[in-house]
């Protein structure tokens, strides 16, 4: 009697732990997503001289823009064309950092939408080496 449960029972005993199987074999296979990239890339370039471009973005009536992106780009036709090497966001006080940069003209632009408003400006700078430049972006 005890042989006769055991044979009748086997084979679910095997489909059950055949299905547990796979359901682990499942979960193992997925791949976990990684944390969402930041918005703003935060490289920096390590063999760089240490140049550093601060950039206080605000209005022509003196309002200061906090929030907003700043795109900074190797030439002008690549700044024209978003061709961008770094992008970053204007802090608290309305600037925009960039640090460890190569000593050489660099261009640069903020399309800043505020109180439903948008406003735009661009401009260059020169970078020495080991130095920071500081610089106002007026956007009309």
């Amino acid at each position: 009697m005890k042989n006769q449960f055991y044979k009748r029972r086997m084979p679910v005993i095997h489909i059950i732990i055949y299905s547990m199987a796979v359901f682990c074999l499942f979960l193992l296979s997925c791949q976990k997503n990684g944390p969402e990239p930041s918005p703003i890339p935060v490289w920096e370039d390590n063999s760089a001289d240490s140049a550093r471009l601060n950039i206080l973005v605000q209005t022509s009536q003196g309002m200061v823009l906090t929030g907003q992106y700043v795109n900074l780009a190797l030439s002008r036709d690549s700044l024209t064309n978003n061709l961008f090497v770094r992008k970053t966001g204007t802090g608290g006080t309305g600037v925009a950092v960039f640090r460890k940069l190569y000593p050489r003209i660099l261009y640069y632009n903020c399309v800043a939408v505020t109180s439903g408003q948008t406003f735009f400006g661009s401009g260059s700078a020169r970078l020495s080496a080991g130095l920071t430049k500081d610089t106002t972006l007026i956007v009309h």
